[in-house]
């Protein structure tokens, strides 16, 4: 029958080498797909302890099939440590995936075959040998045609959808995961869906600063989430969001100053506890979607953030920057819609807006690739350029792209208090 033991090696070998490749590798194929025993048996080990959250490599791997017994069963130790050190790249483990797969379903369409002509031989019923045959069809289509769903499923799912939503909006009027700006939150409903979100500014303006805030504020309000940022370390995105909560100066806490590290002690008693998780270590795409599809089965995030899309890398090769960029923002897409929740992604704007004197708009997103096409909401800051340098500067939040709501200049006066880390919003405003 058609397989490759070879491609079915390269899989478990890789995902020996890579732990976070079983998020992808695991939604192409399963263990029927296998087509050696030996190899399906230490995919379900593989399996296993993954789903445990023990991590994965030859010598686990191996001590896990002895205690289950099967280590010799499946060649020992010598066979395990050859599949872990005949894989040197991880970088097709999603094609090979895809290519057993093909070659199960073809094994498949096979069966369905072979047994519809020993049926037909054997003098059965057409009508019961033809149920049959389309019966096995129907198997193999619906494993390849993913997960559609009839109209009628849909209905009940928006029917359920706009029930929570509107519990949620009699409650406090925010649906989804609030920044604690109010104004800001009117006009987005909170952030909530299969949405990317992206948030651009200008250096200075302090981009990463609302993430933190929002980070906080809605991880208190029962939004888990998870914040991979490329730009600084856990320690600093900590201490920052200590300065803010504390409500005193970020670099007098960072020097150990007596005063202000004791209120970011006190800071840290009150939301130390608040379901938040940081990734500072991953730096490409690949690797940020299966951290944040591990977050959604471990501890159940609802929102998870990239700061910032700029600095993100891939494990493709690209031909120019903004093709970079459009794979990685589709790529954020996709995993927004897969794991049916906001991804927000943070990216700089270009000087366009400052030489033009103006407030920026999305087509100033940098090097933005399909950046603005893939965006289901775009909200931007603004600061004149005379007031970037200012500690203390005004800030005006403008929602420039919204598919699900409306657009608009938030009408509303907005504060960064640089040496707290802390967004303000004034009084007036709508």
């Amino acid at each position: 029958p058609p397989h490759s033991t070879e491609t079915e090696q390269n899989i478990l070998g890789g995902l020996m080498l890579d732990n976070r490749k079983w998020y992808s590798v695991s939604g192409l194929v399963g263990e029927d797909d296998f087509y050696h025993p030996d190899h399906r048996t230490i995919w379900r080990g593989i399996a296993t302890m993954l789903s445990d959250g023990r991590p994965v490599d030859f010598s686990t791997l191996s001590e896990h099939l002895r205690d289950q017994g099967q280590l010799e069963g499946v060649g020992g130790f010598s066979f395990i440590g050859t599949l872990a050190a005949d894989c040197l790249s991880t970088s097709n483990i999603e094609a090979y995936a895809e290519r057993v797969r093909e070659l199960s379903h073809r094994r498949m369409l096979a069966d369905v075959g072979k047994r519809t002509i020993r049926a037909v031989l054997d003098g059965c019923d057409s009508g019961v040998v033809a149920a049959q045959c389309a019966a096995g069809l129907e198997r193999i289509l619906s494993s390849r045609a993913g997960t559609s769903k009839r109209f009628a499923e849909g209905v009940e799912e928006a029917e359920a959808t706009i029930t929570a939503n509107k519990a949620k909006r009699l409650a406090g009027g925010i649906i989804g995961a609030p920044s604690g700006l109010p104004a800001l939150d009117r006009i987005t409903g909170g952030f909530v869906g299969e949405r990317l979100i992206v948030i651009g500014a200008r250096p200075g303006t302090g981009k990463t600063a609302l993430l933190n805030q929002f980070a906080i504020h809605s991880a208190r309000n029962g939004f888990p989430g998870l914040v991979c940022s490329l730009e600084m370390g856990c320690d600093e995105l900590v201490i920052r969001a200590l300065a803010t909560e504390a409500k005193t100066n970020v670099t007098r806490i960072m020097r150990g100053h007596d005063v202000e590290a004791q209120a970011a002690y006190e800071a840290a008693v009150r939301i130390g506890d608040v379901p938040l998780w940081i990734d500072t270590a991953t730096s490409t795409i690949e690797g940020i979607c299966a951290q944040v599809e591990v977050h959604k089965a471990r501890h159940g995030i609802t929102w998870a953030a990239i700061d910032h899309i700029g600095l993100v890398g891939t494990e493709q090769k690209f031909g120019s920057r903004n093709d970079k960029l459009g794979h990685i923002s589709w790529t954020l897409k996709s995993l927004a819609k897969r794991l049916k929740m906001p991804v927000i992604a943070l990216s700089q704007l270009s000087r366009k807006g400052e030489n033009e004197d103006r407030r920026p708009r999305e087509d100033d997103l940098r090097d933005s690739g399909n950046v603005e096409q893939d965006a289901d909401m775009i909200i931007l800051l603004h600061t004149p350029p005379d007031r970037r340098e200012d500690l203390c500067k005004p800030v005006e939040i403008g929602v420039v792209k919204n598919r699900a709501g409306p657009k608009a200049w938030i009408n509303s006066c907005f504060e960064f208090d640089g040496p707290t880390q802390t967004f303000r919003q004034g009084r007036s405003g709508n």
